[in-house]
This record gives C-alpha cells, sequence and structure tokens, in this order.
C-alpha cells in the first residue's frame, strides 16, 4: 500500500499534505527555471512554514514504520 496521509483528504493532516503537494508543483517549474533559484526556493520554504509540515512528515514516519514493522 502507497504510505499517505492524505488516505482521509478531509483531515487536518490530508489537507495539509494536499497543501503540501500543490506547493511543489506549483514551486518545482519556478524552481527549475529561476534565475535566483535561492530566492524561490525561501518562499518555497516561507510556505511550508505557514503549515504544519512537521506533523504531516511525523504522520507519514509512523506510517513507514508500522508497515516495516508488518513486513517483518
Amino acid at each position: 500500500k502507497f504510505i499517505s496521509v492524505n488516505d482521509n483528504i478531509n483531515s487536518d493532516l490530508g489537507k495539509i499534505g494536499a497543501k503540501m503537494v500543490e506547493l511543489r508543483v506549483k514551486y518545482s517549474a519556478n524552481l527549475l527555471m529561476a534565475d535566483d533559484f535561492d530566492a524561490v526556493w525561501a518562499e518555497l520554504m516561507a510556505e511550508y512554514d505557514k503549515l504544519d509540515h512537521e506533523a504531516v512528515i511525523n504522520a507519514m514516519n509512523a506510517t513507514l514504520e508500522e508497515h516495516k514493522a508488518s513486513v517483518g
């Protein structure tokens, strides 16, 4: 099974995870084409900092550990 906290998009973590994906999509091309990569990266990180992205990462890591434990 794919590891995701977005299984319930209506949950708080699901909404944050969806916003993180939206930001990655929005900024990917900008980062690749940027004359000033560091400025665009800083802008993306500022947007991430507005989210509780650590909660999503922690939830994904917990799910990963559960899957690892179930596999043996």
